[in-house]
C-alpha cells in the first residue's frame, strides 16, 4: 500500500463547512439562559455574527462574499428541511422542532438580552441576517 501525501502550498485557510452555516452548525458555547430547549447556543465565524478575524492577507469583500454564501446556503437547507416537514407531518417545522429533524440543532448566539421566537421557522432567522448583512455591505466591501 502506498501512502501519497499532497502539498498546497497557498492554503492559508481550512474551513470546516458544517460550522458555517447558522442552525446547522457551529461553535458550541455555554451559557445557561434558563431554557431546557434540545437547541444550542453557537457561535458562526461569518458576518453578521462575528467579524472573521483569522481570516488573513484577504480582502474585505471576500470575506462578505463567504458569508453571504454561507447565509444563502443555510437558508436554503432549512427551507428544504422545512417544506419536506410541512409535506410529512401537515405543520411547520419551528425552530423549537428543528431537533426532530437534525440530531444537534444550533442557534446562532446574538448575546443575552436578545432571544428568538421559537415557534418561526429558522429560515425566517437567516433571511433577516441576510437582510443585516445587506446592510452592512457598503462598510464592508473595499471601494
Amino acid at each position: 500500500m502506498k501512502l501519497i501525501l499532497h502539498f498546497i502550498p497557498n492554503l492559508r485557510n481550512w474551513f470546516n463547512e458544517n460550522l458555517m452555516y447558522p442552525f446547522l452548525g457551529g461553535d458550541h458555547i455555554m451559557r445557561s439562559d434558563g431554557k431546557n430547549l434540545n437547541l444550542i447556543r453557537s457561535i458562526n465565524l461569518i458576518l453578521p455574527y462575528v467579524a472573521p478575524h483569522f481570516i488573513k492577507d484577504t480582502h474585505r469583500d471576500n470575506i462578505f462574499n463567504l458569508s453571504m454564501v454561507c447565509l444563502e446556503n443555510a437558508k436554503n437547507i432549512l427551507e428544504t428541511l422545512e417544506k419536506e416537514y410541512q409535506e410529512l407531518y401537515e405543520k411547520n417545522l419551528t425552530l423549537s422542532r428543528l431537533g426532530e429533524v437534525i440530531i444537534s440543532p444550533r442557534y446562532p448566539d446574538k448575546g443575552k438580552q436578545l432571544d428568538y421566537k421559537f415557534n418561526l421557522k429558522p429560515s425566517t432567522f437567516i433571511t433577516n441576517d441576510i437582510e443585516h448583512l445587506l446592510r452592512l455591505e457598503r462598510i464592508i466591501k473595499e471601494e
